[in-house]
């Protein structure tokens, strides 16, 4: 439960300093949200599923995106939302690559530990996050708003 409102709440307070700052929220965008989740995934393995882990991942990702393109400053012209949208795309792209990254070094801790490594488990792990990736991304192409 920590985990999921501390996530929360830096998309919350991201969204809020976009609102004052949209260049600087923007050119880190694609460096925040993977260090945020990876971060949660690292002091909070125990007490979050990893699935649950990553739905959330994606689902704060196309809320901080509705969000900024709400809330967020600038003028909200033609190349802002290009912008906007090239920075979801690249942000989602490191998201996605951090996420099979900790899904693969939790299959070696578990090794480490003394545990059996399944293949298919950590597959199954890599597989599900890029479903979930390609959702969000026809999620976001579907539903894309123009505000």
């Amino acid at each position: 439960m920590k985990a999921i409102l501390i996530s929360i709440l830096s998309v919350i307070v991201w969204v809020f300093i976009g609102h004052f700052f949209p260049v600087f929220t923007l050119s880190l965008t694609a460096v925040f949200f993977p260090l945020v989740f990876i971060l949660v995934m690292k002091f909070f393995i125990e007490s979050i599923n990893i699935y649950v882990h990553t739905l959330l991942a994606f689902i704060l990702l196309l809320l901080q995106d509705y969000l900024f393109r709400i809330y967020g400053g600038g003028l909200h012209d033609d190349a802002g939302r290009g912008l906007c949208e090239i920075v979801f795309y690249i942000t989602s792209i490191t998201l996605t690559v951090a996420l099979v990254v900790l899904k693969i070094r939790n299959s070696k801790n578990k090794l480490k530990a003394g545990d059996k490594l399944r293949v298919g488990q950590v597959a199954m792990d890599v597989f599900f996050v890029l479903v979930v990736s390609i959702i969000a991304l026809f999620f976001f192409r579907q539903f894309n708003i123009f505000i």
